[in-house]
């Protein structure tokens, strides 16, 4: 018995009208490989290509994700997913917002690896620290953010179950806040650095730091099922 999934029903949906993988793809903005992942289900389309691709092939989201149509005599999910297409749809999710982690895990790396740069690069030409150092941070806050946007915007859609897109937009809002947190602890300390030379804000740095990573703790503490649930 053929497997019915996603890749499938979209490779049967493209032929059934004639289109080319390329041609499918310039309407979606993608390249034909990407198509071509999606039909093999080595990869899946972004949620939020999902209504554009039912109404492309005149189809429901939720017939999309269970990769089947309705039979006959059965209504349609127009309002709402079936158990089967709201599995589908969260292994979707926790695909993009492992995607989204990574981005995180990129940016926290950058902020490492840009603090132990600035200090090579000081000890070599006497460089300024505290400004090669927050260059770095705020780049990685800018990749942060970047991560956090795509992931955002792909949740924008009426078109699936409001409480799990909320679900998935507050984890995706308290990794933001932790990576904000953990970026200006350093910030803070090199900008309190920088101020030092006209005013006496030494002590003053440590402390925010510190307040800043104190925080980033207890985000964590709280909210112990949104990073590792």
């Amino acid at each position: 018995m053929e497997k019915k999934t996603l890749g499938a029903f979209l490779a049967v949906l493209r032929k059934s009208k004639g289109y080319t993988q390329k041609q499918l793809a310039e309407q979606l903005g993608v390249s034909d490989k990407t198509v071509s992942h999606w039909e093999r289900d080595e990869s899946a389309p972004d949620i939020s290509v999902l209504p554009v691709l039912a109404d492309i092939f005149c189809v429901t989201v939720d017939e999309l994700l269970r990769g089947e149509k309705n039979t006959a005599g059965e209504p349609a999910q127009n309002s709402g997913l079936s158990p089967k297409s709201e599995t589908q749809l969260r292994y979707l999710l926790e695909k993009n917002f492992h995607k989204f982690k990574n981005g995180f895990w990129a940016a926290m790396c950058i902020a490492v690896l840009g603090l132990l740069l600035s200090y090579v690069l000081y000890d070599r030409f006497a460089v300024s620290v505290q400004v090669l150092s927050l260059l770095f941070l705020f780049a990685a806050a800018a990749v942060l953010l970047f991560f956090a946007g795509s992931f955002s915007f792909s949740l924008k859609s009426d078109a699936f179950p409001k409480e799990l897109l909320l679900l998935f937009r507050r984890r995706c809002k308290r990794f933001v806040q932790l990576g904000l947190l953990l970026l200006a602890s350093p910030a803070s300390f090199m900008v309190c650095s920088l101020l030092a030379v006209v005013f006496p804000l030494s002590k003053a740095g440590f402390c925010i730091a510190a307040a800043a990573l104190a925080a980033g703790a207890v985000l964590v503490l709280k909210n112990k099922r949104d990073f590792f649930g």
